[in-house]
């Protein structure tokens, strides 16, 4: 039987919510991991930081991709189709609900710099220390036509180009074409903040 456009959000936000969870937990994980030797152990450390920080890079982008739509059938008062160009979403949104989600995404831009110059180099990638300083941020359009491509490329070829964006813990640089995760921060602020705000519509 096919869901009602109410049982659709309130499955999507289920979904959304549990991936966070999920994430949280993912970025909480020990880095203690012991092998038959030191060089064994640093070696399993440095593999168990690169799974982790590509799959925290794909659950952010679902998570993203969940907001957007549980916002858009809201508004729309209807299920979005099973695609993943958020943008399209986006550009029907209201002009409170784009002007929300821009000022969650600027905000986050400046809270993620912030933490990269405080960092001074102490990036916790695959245990070395890197300058991001030359970082560039994708605008929030730009965010949400890469999310579609990690949605839809990343699971298989694990490859990301271009500009960071700031829906996750992981920072992409192109001149080294590495993914590097941020060091003590709390990256889920962001889409949880969005969820939030998509919650709270289907609540009025």
């Amino acid at each position: 039987m096919a869901l009602t456009t109410k049982e659709d959000l309130n499955q999507k936000i289920f979904m959304a919510s549990s991936f966070l969870d999920s994430i949280q937990l993912l970025e909480k994980t020990t880095n203690y991991i012991f092998g038959n030797s030191q060089e064994e152990a640093d070696q399993k450390k440095v593999e168990t930081k690169r799974r982790r920080k590509y799959v925290l890079h794909y659950l952010y982008a679902i998570v993203f991709e969940l907001c957007i739509k549980i916002i858009w059938g809201i508004e729309q008062n209807k299920i979005a189709p099973h695609n993943h160009d958020i943008l399209s979403f986006y550009r029907d949104f209201s002009e409170n609900s784009k002007e929300k989600l821009t000022d969650l995404y600027d905000k986050q831009v400046v809270y993620v710099k912030y933490i990269i110059s405080e960092s001074k180099g102490q990036v916790d990638s695959i245990g070395d220390t890197v300058d991001l300083s030359h970082i560039q941020f994708q605008s929030l359009e730009e965010a949400l036509t890469a999310n579609a491509q990690i949605i839809r490329d990343f699971k298989y070829d694990g490859e990301l180009s271009g500009k960071s964006s700031v829906l996750c813990s992981t920072i992409y640089d192109d001149v080294a074409k590495e993914i590097y995760i941020l060091p003590k921060v709390e990256m889920t602020v962001f889409p949880k903040s969005l969820l939030d705000y998509a919650v709270s519509l289907n609540s009025s």
